[in-house]
């Protein structure tokens, strides 16, 4: 275990001790295994959540997701013929978008809840070519999902960002693979919020960098060249106190409530005139591959230098 490997300390201050350990691939996996959740615990978590979770990205924005949909259709792996599969799609946050211009999109999750939402938002959109399944991406084998895509895609999905989980992804396509992992997001009032909880915000996997990093280097020890590219979003803005609690209630409202507090009176107390401010920040990493495109390879040299 990773833990064990340094005694408590993390590998980044293991580096800075001078200390010197083999990055192979059981260090990668278990910096991509530790926040692991059991299959069966993650139906019924996210079942619960469902509404709730959506409600919290109704005030975020779309243009995070618009950049991303523009990276993949300026890099060639979206487009009007490529056929899709969203695995932990959720509610269809970008299911639905990828459907606007793909030839047809399988949003795969294993949440019941979450995919009758994106079955009902796909309905209200009326993209036809949207379908849903379930599938237990950790648990479940590839079957007839087996070379069917030109693109996977997997945004936040911690099945799918395991070491068995990107190789069904390689698996399941004919094209490109795509992980979309937060590697950086603030949020001024929920960091405030946070802050008088007493919250222990160092293990949010949105503001884990080291996530990414193993991805892409556990892709590259596989013999794949995996690239990287980001996506960035910044906001100033004033929500309304149901705004913002529909944003912060999945979240910090459950925790609140855990600590003995509410958060209506945590928002409350930071409403100003228009309700209450907040600056946010996000930063989405975007690592693809192609499973063609695999080891070992000749490296040319730069002779004549």
């Amino acid at each position: 275990m990773l833990a064990g490997r340094f005694q408590g300390r993390s590998w980044i201050q293991s580096l800075r001790k001078g200390e010197f350990f083999s990055m192979d691939a059981d260090f990668f996996n278990a910096i991509l295994d530790r926040q692991s959740q059991d299959a069966s615990e993650a139906e019924a978590f996210w079942d619960a959540r469902a509404e709730s979770f959506l409600a919290s990205k109704r005030t975020y924005g779309a243009d995070l997701t618009e950049r991303v949909v523009r990276c993949l259709t300026g890099g060639g792996m979206l487009g009007p013929e490529t056929s899709v599969l969203d695995v932990g799609c959720g509610y269809g946050s970008y299911a639905l978008p990828f459907a606007a211009v793909a030839k047809d999109v399988v949003a795969a999750d294993v949440s019941s809840r979450m995919l009758e939402l994106c079955a009902e938002r796909a309905k209200a959109a009326g993209a036809s070519n949207l379908q849903t399944l379930k599938h237990d991406w950790e648990l479940a084998e590839i079957g007839d999902l087996k070379g069917r895509f030109d693109l996977v895609f997997a945004c936040m999905c911690r099945p799918a960002r395991t070491s068995s989980g990107l190789a069904k992804m390689t698996a399941a396509s004919r094209g490109f693979c795509v992980v979309a992992q937060y590697v950086a997001m603030e949020d001024s009032l929920a960091g405030s919020i946070a802050e008088e909880l007493g919250l222990d915000r160092s293990n949010d996997p949105h503001n884990d960098r080291s996530i990414a990093w193993a991805i892409f280097n556990r892709l590259w020890l596989d013999g794949f060249l995996p690239r990287m590219a980001f996506a960035e979003r910044s906001e100033d803005r004033t929500l309304t106190l149901e705004e913002a609690l529909d944003r912060y209630g999945m979240g910090l409202g459950r925790t609140a409530v855990k600590q003995g507090a509410d958060l209506r009176s945590l928002l409350s107390a930071r409403e100003e005139e228009g309700g209450v401010h907040t600056r946010a920040r996000a930063v989405l990493a975007l690592i693809s591959w192609r499973p063609e495109e695999r080891g070992p390879f000749t490296v040319p040299t730069c002779e004549g230098r």
